[in-house]
Protein backbone atom coordinates (compact mmCIF):
# COMPACT_ATOMS: atom_id res chain seq x y z
CA UNK A 1 0.00 0.00 0.00
CA UNK A 2 1.18 3.51 -0.46
CA UNK A 3 0.33 6.34 2.03
CA UNK A 4 0.00 10.32 1.83
CA UNK A 5 -0.51 12.26 4.65
CA UNK A 6 -3.89 14.71 4.41
CA UNK A 7 -4.76 17.66 6.24
CA UNK A 8 -6.70 16.96 9.37
CA UNK A 9 -9.61 20.12 10.37
CA UNK A 10 -11.23 20.70 12.74
CA UNK A 11 -14.20 23.49 12.37
CA UNK A 12 -16.19 24.09 15.34
CA UNK A 13 -17.23 20.66 17.16
CA UNK A 14 -17.11 18.75 13.63
CA UNK A 15 -13.72 17.25 12.79
CA UNK A 16 -12.66 15.15 9.54
CA UNK A 17 -9.70 15.46 6.62
CA UNK A 18 -9.35 17.44 4.14
CA UNK A 19 -7.81 16.77 0.11
CA UNK A 20 -3.71 17.74 0.23
CA UNK A 21 -1.51 16.10 -2.53
CA UNK A 22 -1.47 11.96 -3.52
CA UNK A 23 1.78 11.36 -5.32
CA UNK A 24 4.05 8.65 -5.76
CA UNK A 25 7.39 7.85 -7.81
CA UNK A 26 7.62 4.77 -9.67
CA UNK A 27 9.94 1.78 -8.71
CA UNK A 28 11.04 2.01 -12.60
CA UNK A 29 11.02 4.45 -15.26
CA UNK A 30 7.90 4.11 -17.88
CA UNK A 31 9.02 4.10 -21.45
CA UNK A 32 5.84 5.38 -22.75
CA UNK A 33 4.03 8.99 -22.20
CA UNK A 34 1.49 8.36 -19.80
CA UNK A 35 -2.48 10.42 -19.40
CA UNK A 36 -4.30 10.46 -16.37
CA UNK A 37 -6.73 7.85 -17.65
CA UNK A 38 -3.71 5.12 -17.65
CA UNK A 39 -3.46 5.12 -13.86
CA UNK A 40 -5.88 3.01 -11.89
CA UNK A 41 -6.88 3.72 -8.15
CA UNK A 42 -7.78 1.08 -5.61
CA UNK A 43 -8.69 1.20 -1.94
CA UNK A 44 -6.47 -1.67 0.16
CA UNK A 45 -9.55 -1.81 2.51
CA UNK A 46 -12.53 -2.56 -0.31
CA UNK A 47 -10.62 -3.20 -2.83
CA UNK A 48 -12.61 -1.00 -5.26
CA UNK A 49 -11.07 1.19 -8.25
CA UNK A 50 -10.97 4.44 -8.33
CA UNK A 51 -11.46 4.57 -4.66
CA UNK A 52 -8.51 5.36 -2.00
CA UNK A 53 -8.90 4.56 1.93
CA UNK A 54 -9.09 7.35 4.30
CA UNK A 55 -8.66 7.50 7.55
CA UNK A 56 -8.23 10.35 10.46
CA UNK A 57 -7.13 10.68 13.65
CA UNK A 58 -7.81 12.48 17.26
CA UNK A 59 -5.41 12.24 19.94
CA UNK A 60 -3.71 8.91 18.51
CA UNK A 61 -7.11 6.93 17.60
CA UNK A 62 -9.43 6.95 15.14
CA UNK A 63 -12.80 8.22 16.27
CA UNK A 64 -15.73 5.67 15.00
CA UNK A 65 -16.83 7.26 11.59
CA UNK A 66 -13.38 8.57 10.41
CA UNK A 67 -12.56 6.27 8.39
CA UNK A 68 -13.67 5.28 4.55
CA UNK A 69 -13.12 4.53 0.92
CA UNK A 70 -12.99 8.13 -1.08
CA UNK A 71 -13.79 8.48 -4.55
CA UNK A 72 -10.22 10.00 -5.73
CA UNK A 73 -12.50 11.67 -9.00
CA UNK A 74 -14.54 13.43 -6.65
CA UNK A 75 -11.89 15.43 -4.36
CA UNK A 76 -8.53 14.87 -6.78
CA UNK A 77 -7.47 16.20 -9.90
CA UNK A 78 -4.14 14.46 -11.68
CA UNK A 79 -1.37 17.72 -12.44
CA UNK A 80 1.19 15.10 -13.70
CA UNK A 81 0.99 11.44 -14.65
CA UNK A 82 4.41 11.20 -16.08
CA UNK A 83 7.27 8.78 -16.94
CA UNK A 84 8.98 8.85 -13.19
CA UNK A 85 6.32 9.94 -11.13
CA UNK A 86 2.67 11.22 -10.97
CA UNK A 87 0.89 13.62 -8.73
CA UNK A 88 -2.36 14.50 -8.29
CA UNK A 89 -3.71 17.48 -6.13
CA UNK A 90 -7.16 18.60 -4.13
CA UNK A 91 -9.65 19.51 -6.46
CA UNK A 92 -11.88 20.93 -3.58
CA UNK A 93 -12.23 21.77 -0.03
CA UNK A 94 -14.89 19.58 1.48
CA UNK A 95 -14.75 17.79 4.57
CA UNK A 96 -14.04 14.09 3.78
CA UNK A 97 -15.12 11.54 6.51
CA UNK A 98 -16.82 14.16 8.75
CA UNK A 99 -17.44 13.57 12.55
CA UNK A 100 -18.85 15.71 14.88
CA UNK A 101 -16.22 15.26 17.63
CA UNK A 102 -13.97 17.84 19.45
CA UNK A 103 -10.50 16.51 17.72
CA UNK A 104 -7.06 16.80 19.71
CA UNK A 105 -3.77 16.94 17.40
CA UNK A 106 -5.97 15.58 14.49
CA UNK A 107 -4.30 14.10 11.90
CA UNK A 108 -4.86 12.08 8.60
CA UNK A 109 -3.72 9.33 6.36
CA UNK A 110 -4.68 7.71 2.98
CA UNK A 111 -3.74 4.31 2.09
CA UNK A 112 -3.91 3.52 -1.60
CA UNK A 113 -2.49 1.15 -4.55
CA UNK A 114 -2.43 1.78 -7.90
CA UNK A 115 -1.47 0.10 -11.35
CA UNK A 116 -0.46 2.04 -14.65
CA UNK A 117 -0.83 0.86 -18.14
CA UNK A 118 2.76 1.75 -19.55
CA UNK A 119 2.69 -0.72 -22.44
CA UNK A 120 3.95 0.33 -25.75
CA UNK A 121 1.70 2.18 -27.67
CA UNK A 122 -0.68 3.43 -25.09
CA UNK A 123 0.86 6.79 -24.94
CA UNK A 124 -1.29 9.61 -24.90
Amino acid sequence: SMLACQQAMKVSSTSGMQATLLSSAYNTVKRVPLGSGQITFYSPNSGLQNNIYGTWFSAGSSPSGATGDIVVASYYTPVQVGSKSFLYQASNTTTILPVIVSATNPWSLVYFHYTIDARMGTGV
